[in-house]
């Protein structure tokens, strides 16, 4: 079986880093990744792990308003760069973050996160927002958080399964996170460029993104 491990030392250092600003009471996510591989007759022919680097603007303009507690007057529908809080939906149109208040309304704009494998080998940008698509058949997926209560973290794990249905190897060089909203709109959340993972004819791949959000002690 073949392993494939993508700048682990980096993911380490991350996370010690986390452990650090979280006795400061700063908030630091860490995000990795991890995937395998099954043949046709069920058995795992490779496995990889990685660090993540894959924030996008739509995603770093939310935790700005939210964690920065951003001047809502900076919020723009026009303008997707530096200055401006706003959100690129996978069409191009711009928009703004929405702000709710309930529980309700949160999860009505913010669903749960969908994962994407990719053949776009585009180099990683700041600003990528385009639809991930790969030519595999998307198939179940799942989101589950949960509250370490000995590192204090919470870990929030989001799963899906890609079947190559095909007669030709498909190359996945990218990997990310587009968030569905209200009325299905969706924006690009992270994404992630590497090296080509081979998936097979007849083949399974299993994507895992892993979100850590560290908690100061009380």
């Amino acid at each position: 079986m073949k392993i494939r491990e993508y700048q682990l030392a980096e993911l380490d250092e991350a996370r010690r880093l986390q452990d650090e600003l979280a006795k400061l009471h700063v908030p630091s996510p860490v995000l990795s990744w991890r995937y395998e591989i099954t043949d046709e007759n069920g058995e795992v022919t490779e496995r990889g792990i990685g660090k993540s680097n894959s924030y996008t603007r739509n995603t770093l303009n939310a935790l700005a308003y939210y964690v920065g507690f951003a001047d809502y007057h900076i919020a723009s529908a026009t303008i997707f760069a530096d200055g401006s809080l706003s959100k690129k939906i996978i069409n191009g149109t711009i928009s703004t973050i929405n702000v709710e208040s309930s529980y309700s309304a949160m999860r009505q704009y913010n669903a749960n996160p969908s994962l994407r494998v990719g053949i776009n080998a585009a180099e990683e940008s700041l600003d990528s927002y385009a639809a991930i698509t790969s030519g595999l058949t998307i198939g179940g997926q799942s989101v589950s958080s949960t509250f370490n209560t000995s590192t204090r973290k919470l870990i929030t794990i989001i799963s899906g399964s890609f079947y190559n249905e095909t007669a030709a190897e498909i190359d996945i060089v990218e990997s990310g996170v587009q968030m569905v909203g209200y009325n299905g709109v969706t924006h690009l959340a992270l994404r992630d460029v590497f090296s080509p993972i081979a998936v097979a004819p007849g083949a399974t791949l299993n994507w895992t993104y892993v979100t850590e959000i560290a908690y100061p002690n009380p």
